[in-house]
């Protein structure tokens, strides 16, 4: 979903993960935010038709 967000244009993300958890639970989703999704987007946006 977020590659396809870029393709509209999108070139910032605000994710709310803390809301009402425990700590643990913060870190974890912070670590899978890490591991699964950053490095789809390592090598910079895709180009835009701007």
């Amino acid at each position: 979903r977020f590659k396809q967000m870029e393709a509209m244009g999108v070139d910032h993300l605000a994710c709310l993960i803390a809301w009402g958890q425990p700590i643990e639970a913060v870190v974890a989703q912070m670590e899978l935010m890490a591991e699964q999704v950053l490095p789809a987007f390592a090598e910079g946006p895709t180009p835009s038709r701007a």
